[in-house]
């Protein structure tokens, strides 16, 4: 993308962000919630309409929840931010959606656009009044929208409640629809330039300054630095590209597909175990508007056609045609997945991901009819489960067998730090160890009901059933079945209290419990290939413990940090490429990351050194690509 429309973008966002944030602070203030956080009382909201005091009970919830984890004017400013970053997407995508034939036109031509008025006559209605009838129609755009990428376009998830009023709609899509944006909206790589302009230049920059971390916006705000696409090419190449040269054992596997792979003829290929597309697994840590995942689904696409050609997919696909149709499904539900501590971030990476899909069919000729549905997006928000202590005890409380209680207890404790510590969370070890804790006592209490525990078998059996209920024998100790149960769990709490005046609450509350559960299942895999621009500098100061405990060759920076823990987290044989600071080749204080986490438990098998100017920021990087050897 050029600069020209890159700075178009930056204008938009940079215009509609503070439009949009003081909209959502007036209508915040009409529904009694003040920017110190307090919340007024109900009858203050006697002059609304039935309709926005549904509106208001639920924004009013919804601050309330974010209050139990957070101060309540940052949970307020938080409220405010999302809201108006929700606002300004959904418009954006639709715009997008258009572009690639997902709808019909709907906003390109504002209250005249085709679809807009096919939806009147359908409805057999009149012009007017338009405006209100117009609302209706792109809630049903969202509505349609939101059963593949409800992140984005469900109308009540707790981020996108709020709806711009006439005036300040309208001059959103005036401004959506200015001329010189015309090009943008066929861009993949707008969402990532957006989502880096939303923050406030000037407040990012005073944050950079700051010697410390104190909250993972800051965090978030701080690390944000869009990687340029050559070397996205060149991390990707090199890691994804050169794992599927070394499973098929072809150096031209991928023919020109991969033109930045590093691979002469003096180079030796690792033998890997032969297996399917379907089974390679990627991640990005710290991933952004999902940047690294654009350019690995196109090259992850080539791998399946390449398979394909080759026999590897057996019979699981009836033709090529029907390959084609698939391969954004199977790569975006199978193969890329993302963390990311920043909520808005992983809202835009779903996006991304959704629009890169109906790209892929567009232009092979995939007619929307003929479009699998996408069930899932592997994408997660690094955050703490729910602070309200009443409702996770309430939750907890009915969980059958019990034992589930105290794993979720442990999980939840872990996961407090999650928004500063991010993907650095070791939280599955701790779920693991709760786990095998559970297996080891259900079996002594097989053991003493059967009596061959030795003597006093009462005694011992009922002290086991007073730790963790005679239940537990009902307990298959893995975790696919603990998150099977606790999701179930969760729906079940919800529908008990459906009724409640606190339910909207109780349901955000849910809905972030799951987010953690989601969290911790992709900490759990084992990837072929991480892709990564990880933070850097020091930790957040709540998290800075944690992390001297957990990597203490690595503690004094994060991209350290990162580069060792997702190291660990790969298959034998697998790749990690990151673009970081270079310091880490130099400087004596990273000698044990050098000698210990690089060359012991890594191969190093590529680096450029690129200096000065690649990233936002003064910094010198480096690109390079470490094999696991374990």
């Amino acid at each position: 993308m050029d600069a020209q429309l890159v700075t178009a973008i930056k204008r938009l966002v940079s215009t509609q962000r503070s439009a949009l944030m003081h909209e959502v602070t007036q209508q915040l203030a009409l529904y009694g919630v003040q920017p110190n956080g307090t919340i007024l009382p109900d009858p203050s909201l006697q002059h609304l309409s039935d309709h926005q005091r549904r509106i208001a009970d639920q924004i009013r919830q919804s601050v309330q929840h974010r209050v139990s984890s957070m101060k309540p004017a940052d949970a307020f400013t938080t409220v405010v931010r999302e809201q108006a970053f929700t606002a300004l997407n959904r418009i954006v995508a639709i715009r997008m959606a258009e572009v690639r034939g997902v709808i019909p036109p709907a906003i390109s031509a504002g209250l005249d656009s085709e679809g807009f008025q096919v939806y009147l006559l359908s409805l057999g209605q009149s012009a007017l009044p338009r405006y209100e009838w117009y609302q209706e129609y792109l809630n049903a755009v969202l509505d349609e929208l939101s059963t593949e990428l409800p992140v984005l376009f469900d109308r009540f998830r707790s981020d996108g409640l709020i709806v711009p009023r006439e005036q300040a709609f309208m001059a959103l899509l005036e401004a959506v629809n200015e001329s010189e944006l015309v090009p943008v909206w066929e861009q993949d790589e707008t969402l990532g330039w957006m989502y880096e302009f939303f923050n406030d230049p000037d407040e990012r920059k005073k944050m950079r300054k700051k010697s410390s971390i104190s909250s993972s916006y800051e965090l978030a705000v701080r690390n944000q630095f869009f990687t340029p696409r050559y070397v996205v090419e060149f991390l990707v190449d090199n890691s994804l590209g050169r794992l599927w040269t070394e499973i098929t054992g072809d150096r031209e596997a991928l023919g020109d597909t991969a033109g930045m792979l590093s691979l002469g003829p003096e180079d030796e290929l690792t033998p890997q175990k032969a297996r399917s597309p379907r089974e390679i697994r990627v991640i990005d840590p710290a991933c952004g508007s999902m940047h690294f995942g654009l350019y690995a689904f196109d090259l992850l696409a080539e791998i399946y056609l390449d398979a394909w050609r080759r026999g590897m997919l057996g019979d699981t696909v009836a033709d090529e045609a029907t390959l084609r149709a698939e391969i954004p499904r199977y790569i975006i539900e199978d193969n890329l997945m993302g963390i990311d501590i920043d909520r808005r971030a992983v809202q835009i990476a779903g996006l991304t991901l959704w629009l890169r899909a109906h790209r892929w069919w567009n232009d092979h000729g995939i007619t929307i009819d003929a479009r699998p549905r996408l069930s899932r997006v592997r994408l997660a928000t690094a955050q703490p489960m729910p602070g309200e202590d009443e409702f996770f005890e309430e939750f907890v409380a009915g969980l059958e067998p019990k034992v589930l209680g105290d794993i979720a207890r442990k999980v939840r404790e872990e996961l407090k730090l999650a928004g500063v510590a991010g993907s650095l969370l070791k939280v599955e070890a701790t779920a693991e160890r709760a786990i095998q804790a559970m297996k080891k006592a259900k079996d002594e209490y097989i053991k003493w009901e059967a009596g061959q525990g030795g003597l006093f078998p009462e005694q011992h059996r009922e002290r086991l059933s007073v730790t963790y209920g005679t239940d537990i024998t009902s307990f298959d100790g893995n975790w696919e079945e603990l998150e099977t149960r606790l999701d179930g769990a969760l729906r079940e709490y919800i529908r008990g209290h459906a009724t409640d005046a606190a339910a909207y609450q109780r349901s955000l509350f849910a809905d972030d419990t799951e987010a953690g559960l989601a969290f911790v299942d992709l900490l759990r895999e084992r990837y072929d290939v991480v892709l990564m621009n990880p933070p850097f500098g020091e930790s957040a100061k709540d998290a800075k413990k944690y992390i001297e405990n957990h990597y203490p060759r690595t503690k004094n920076d994060l991209y350290a940090a990162f580069t060792e823990s997702f190291l660990h987290r790969l298959k034998p044989g697998g790749y990690l490429a990151a673009i970081t600071s270079r310091t880490g080749f130099f400087l004596s204080s990273f000698k044990k990351w050098r000698e210990e986490v690089l060359l012991e438990d890594g191969q190093p098998v590529v680096m450029a050194d690129l200096g000065f100017g690649v990233l936002n920021a003064m910094v010198e990087t480096a690109a390079y690509v470490v094999r696991n050897r374990q």
